[in-house]
């Protein structure tokens, strides 16, 4: 394994074919990866990787697929900023429709979409303009230097890069309003940095004229003083809250870092280094197995950021954000996400997290494999046949092999607490995922315990996952009923944020052919004194014992979302349940009843709020401890007459007929 950055990003005497063959020869996993390199060399920057590159026959296709996805940026025009809501109709990005749609001030509702229309429009530069930068280095092809020359000069313009307001929405549902110090730097800030900053990092020397540069350099300055202003004053609400494990602290820093690099890091020293303290902050915060506290989608915003600033100041000479062990991990933990039948670990609010979502992330993966050398990244875009399209694409298929040592099949991450395990990662695998809960997780869900089962294609026990904001269905999904926790009380609770605490997940035994682990989720329930969740299985079955104490008599109830589309056959036989092809035996050592209700998710099927069959057990009667035996497989027979001796809505208590 090449920690750091892969080989001939660190010296300048060994070629791609030096870098191929040492990334080949990698250990059993990027998680044995030595410590990253210290050097006193500074790293190339990104015009000198893609020349290297270039030559390259195994980056043909990624090449290819840049210029093709450059010619279409091109040909939709640059981004523009609309300065009232009516001109949000005229410009590539719109803002937050759906979000401001619940703003009855026209006034506040006009702020806010322009605010979030600046975010929106970074996020859109940031991603394309070094795309557009590479290929116009890789064919000299002048529509695309124009193309860059108008975006900048427009970018120019925007003063500043993020708009007060973008807080306005949920302010005005407090009835709140802005502070005569707006609401402070935010996500544009970063991402318009970078923008500029990777493209002319990527643009030979002189592209641009001197005057654009000069104005160029203006912005960025008049940035940099803004984050320094608005963090030390403690201006956005993330800074106050410190939260710095958040992607709204993270890609701030990183404009922070990226602006005194490009600026001139001896020019800024001190803004520089507290750029660099408070990035290192972030990854502290973080997990020295290269685990997130937050789900897939918000930690592939983070990482992206980390990265960009890790790199910048590698460039630049300084390698600290490099050595610290999450960044040399993290690439494994995203890789870990893969389920068997093409689903995710939809943990946390996560998107493009659903069924074949995985594919998204290709981009980010090749850029986590290129800038920290960790070869399951990479691996995980070659097995999953991620389309990627940028610069990362070209330069992680030029470091890596195609024939990578497959990533570890099972993890435990302590910190954003998660258990992940596969069979193999062939087609036909057993899969299976265990929440705990961490003290930094963020973006979360009331899941502490939950289990997921997979077995091949057949999804047993799933995870109800994250429908868009605002969705009708949205509180269901993300609540305790749509997860295969525990409830206390016959009633769903009105508010679920307490139980999310701690629940730390003990490995009793794990291996290739299943796992035996422990869940402690007793102090994520007020009124229990205990509730621990064991849970055995091999490929085939599962076994979970749930053993409860309260502190008072109570109704006790587990949900169990199977995988089984609402509507399917439905079968109850004593304490045995079938929904679709998922068996579910139960033995209590209390009487319970059993019910069946069909529960929204945004997890079985591509970008599709549907609904699957929900089972439930509950207590016939208030118990101060309940212990529940619960066998989870595949059933012998389908059930074929949809016969259903006992069906209830969730609301219901009454006993079976």
């Amino acid at each position: 394994m090449i920690s750091g950055f892969p080989l001939f990003f660190r010296t300048h005497c060994c070629g791609l074919a030096l870098l191929a063959l040492a990334a080949q020869g990698v250990g059993a996993s990027a998680q044995e990866a030595a410590d990253p390199v210290m050097t006193e060399a500074t790293a190339p920057d990104l015009r000198t990787l893609l020349l290297k590159a270039q030559a390259e026959p195994a980056t043909d296709e990624a090449r290819a697929g840049l210029i093709e996805e450059a010619r279409r940026i091109v040909d939709s025009g640059i981004v523009r900023r609309a300065y009232s809501e009516e001109e949000l109709s005229q410009v590539r990005v719109s803002g937050n429709l759906s979000s401001a749609s619940t703003v009855a001030d026209p006034v506040i509702r006009e702020q806010f979409l322009l605010a979030s229309s600046d975010s929106q429009a970074g996020s859109v530069v940031a991603v394309e303009m070094p795309k557009v930068a590479a290929a116009y280095v890789l064919t000299q092809d002048p529509a695309f230097l124009a193309y860059l020359t108008e975006q900048l000069e427009e970018m120019t313009t925007w003063e500043p890069f993020q708009r007060p307001g973008w807080t306005l929405r949920s302010k005005s549902a407090r009835g709140e309003t802005l502070s005569e110090r707006g609401d402070g730097v935010w996500l544009a800030t970063g991402w318009d940095i970078r923008a500029v900053a990777d493209t002319l990092e990527i643009l030979p020397p002189h592209s641009l004229s001197p005057e654009l540069r000069a104005k160029l350099d203006a912005r960025i300055e008049n940035s940099m003083t803004r984050i320094l202003a608005d963090f030390e004053e403690g201006v956005p609400w993330y800074v106050q809250s410190r939260k710095v494990m958040s992607n709204q602290w993270v890609v701030p820093v990183e404009g922070l870092i990226r602006a005194t690099v490009f600026l001139g890091r001896d020019q800024y020293p001190e803004a520089y280094e507290q750029g660099v303290q408070w990035m290192l902050e972030s990854l502290d915060a973080m997990g020295d197995e290269g685990e997130f506290s937050e789900g897939l989608s918000y930690a592939s915003i983070t990482v992206r950021g980390m990265i960009s600033a890790a790199r910048a100041a590698h460039v630049a000479g300084d390698s600290r954000l490099y050595e610290h062990p999450f960044m040399r991990k993290t690439g494994t933990w995203f890789a870990h996400h893969a389920q068997p039948g093409g689903f995710v670990v939809n943990d946390f609010d996560a998107f493009n997290t659903d069924r074949h979502g995985f594919k998204v992330y290709g981009d980010v993966l090749s850029k986590i494999a290129v800038f920290t050398g960790n070869s399951d990244a990479y691996w995980a875009v070659q097995a999953f046949d991620m389309n990627t399209s940028s610069l990362d694409a070209i330069l992680a298929a030029a470091a890596f092999g195609s024939d990578l040592p497959a990533a570890p099949l099972w993890a435990n991450y302590p910190v954003g607490t998660r258990l992940n395990w596969r069979s193999s990662w062939d087609d036909d695998a057993t899969g299976v995922w265990i929440r705990g809960g961490g003290a930094s997780d963020y973006h979360d869900h009331p899941d502490r315990g939950h289990v997921n089962f997979i077995i091949g294609e057949t999804p047993l026990l799933i995870e109800a996952g994250r429908p868009p904001y605002g969705s009708p269905v949205e509180k269901i999904a993300t609540g305790l009923k749509g997860h295969n926790v525990l409830q206390i009380g016959a009633n769903l609770p009105a508010d679920p944020k307490p139980y999310r605490r701690v629940a730390p997940i003990t490995v009793n035994e794990i291996g290739p052919d299943g796992g035996d682990v422990t869940v402690d989720a007793s102090a994520c329930y007020p009124h229990a004194e205990r509730w621990v969740r064991r849970v055995i299985w091999d490929t085939e079955e599962m076994e979970i014992v749930d053993e409860v104490v309260l502190s008072q008599p109570e109704m006790v109830v587990f949900y169990w979302n199977t995988g089984t589309p609402a509507g399917a056959p439905q079968h109850l036989d004593d304490d045995t349940a079938q929904a679709g092809p998922v068996r579910l035996e139960f033995e209590p050592d209390a009487p319970i009843e059993i019910l069946f209700e069909s529960v929204p998710d945004a997890t079985l099927h591509r970008r599709e709020v549907g609904e699957h069959v929900c089972v439930q057990t509950r207590t016939r009667e208030p118990v101060t401890s309940f212990t529940l035996h619960t066998f989870v497989s595949l059933a012998d027979l389908p059930v074929v007459d949809g016969t259903v001796s006992r069906i209830d809505r969730v609301e219901s208590t009454a006993q079976p007929d």
